[in-house]
Parts: C-alpha cells; structure tokens; sequence
C-alpha cells in the first residue's frame, strides 16, 4: 500500500482504522548495528495517531525526530469486502 517513508509536513493525524500502519524502530544489536524492526501501531477504537514529520524535525533542530513509517496490506479477516481505507490529514 505505501513503503517506509517520512511525512514532509510539520504533523500528519491519522484515524486509527485498522491494522496497516507500523512504525521503525532502530534497535542495537550485539554487533551495534542498527536493524530495522517494524511495529504496528496501535488500533484504537475512534482514536488517531499523530506522526511528526520532517517540517517539525527541522524546526526543533532534530529534537523531534520524524517518524518512518509504512503502510502494509491486510487480509480482510471479517469477510466483509469492505475496503477499510485509512484517512489522514498532512
């Protein structure tokens, strides 16, 4: 549906509407090597998600760090049919 990105807006607010959307996390390995590890974030029933993006890393001089996300397709497990797609405000 979408590969790893950041947003380049100051913050992108999503509508929590399903599985889908992880969020990288870097996590240091024995060799103190970065890897990617994905989570999925969470689903929360009329909730939203607020991503910062790189306008907001900028402004706060990387205090704010922008967040590398994706968007992965799901199986409808309800059977529906229904194409649940997510909305979101950049």
């Amino acid at each position: 549906r979408a590969g790893a990105h950041t947003d380049y807006g100051a913050l992108t607010i999503l509508k929590t509407g399903g599985p889908g959307l992880q969020v990288r996390r870097d996590v240091a390995t024995d060799n103190e090597q970065e890897e990617e590890n994905w989570i999925d974030a969470p689903d929360a029933v009329d909730g939203f998600i607020v991503n910062v993006g790189d306008m907001m890393r900028r402004w706060t001089n990387d205090r704010w760090a922008s967040t590398l996300h994706r968007v992965v397709a799901v199986q409808d497990t309800d059977n529906t049919g229904v194409d649940d797609r997510r909305q979101s405000v950049a």
